[in-house]
């Protein structure tokens, strides 16, 4: 068996040798020269404006000072500052003006706005709590 094995190597080794005869030979490669650096497109020169006059820039407005009377937020907030709930804080902004279209959900954000700025503010749920452990210690005195 060994020398089967022998023979078939030896007729692989023939035919590469001949498939390495037929193939083609391979030119060789040559270095490419570099392309040769283009040269720098002369500049366009814009033609020269006619001299104009500057205009002066107007001057802005200064802002109007805020008025420091009574508004909606400012009663909302005098309100909030006093531990009212939210339905009384909407009671004294529509006594303070009738003609506004304020609603709860506004109470509610001015409460949120006055409590990002001042911690002591209390949320709505903490002045509800506060009010009904106030009238059950009231309700108690009252009792004895």
């Amino acid at each position: 068996m060994a020398q089967a094995k022998k023979k078939t190597t030896k007729k692989r080794v023939a035919k590469r040798k001949v498939a390495k005869k037929a193939a083609p030979k391979r030119k060789a490669v040559t270095k490419r020269k570099a392309p040769a650096p283009k040269k720098a497109a002369p500049k366009k020169v814009a033609p020269k404006r006619k001299a104009t006059k500057k205009k002066a820039m107007p001057k802005k407005k200064k802002a109007a000072p805020k008025k420091t009377g009574s508004n909606i937020e400012s009663t909302a907030f005098k309100a909030l500052r006093a531990n009212a709930t939210n339905s009384e804080v909407l009671a004294a902004v529509k006594a303070a003006h009738p003609d506004a279209v304020t609603t709860m959900a506004n109470v509610a954000w001015y409460r949120n706005k006055l409590r990002k700025t001042n911690s002591r503010v209390p949320s709505g749920h903490q002045v509800n709590a506060r009010r009904k452990l106030l009238a059950s210690r009231a309700a108690a005195k009252a009792g004895k």
